[in-house]
């Protein structure tokens, strides 16, 4: 699989090791990341460092979480960057 320039991945449990390397794999790609994790906590450790946009970052909710993950795939499709890749990081 190969991330390019402009193509959105959303990385599912991002906070820990894997997913925080699989953000700077997005990011040296050129590529967009929208992540999804477990805690506010988590949330403001991806939008500090590395910056991820608030908006790109959801908290998961076990009641919501099918409809948050739809949410998100939405969001892959919209603009004119082409969302394809998601990565479970757990």
């Amino acid at each position: 699989m190969r991330v390019r320039p402009r193509e959105i991945a959303l990385v599912h449990s991002d906070a820990g090791g894997v997913g925080l390397n699989a953000l700077a794999l997005v990011d040296a790609c050129s590529a967009t990341a929208v992540a999804t994790v477990g805690s506010e906590a988590k949330r403001g450790l991806l939008v500090e460092r590395p910056p991820l946009a608030p908006e790109r970052v959801t908290v998961r909710d076990r009641h919501r979480l099918a409809a948050q993950l739809d949410e998100a795939l939405r969001w892959m499709k919209t603009g004119d960057s082409v969302g394809k890749i998601v990565l479970e990081a757990a």
